[in-house]
């Protein structure tokens, strides 16, 4: 699933650097760490940062 939903649309318990703060790295995907290092995204209406860091991790 590419992720196109806004950090900033997302649930707080849900967001890759809340969840890093709250559980550590464990816990997170490669995407999710991925996102974290880039802090952003495409822009409006393009993949989210967690999305483009599943787009990276894949290929």
């Amino acid at each position: 699933m590419t992720y196109c939903l806004r950090i900033a649309d997302m649930a707080e318990n849900e967001r890759p650097r809340e969840r890093l703060l709250t559980h550590g790295a464990k816990v997170l995907a490669t995407a999710e760490l991925i996102a974290i290092l880039l802090g952003t995204g495409q822009g409006p209406g393009k993949l989210s940062a967690v999305g483009l860091g599943q787009y990276i991790y894949r290929n």
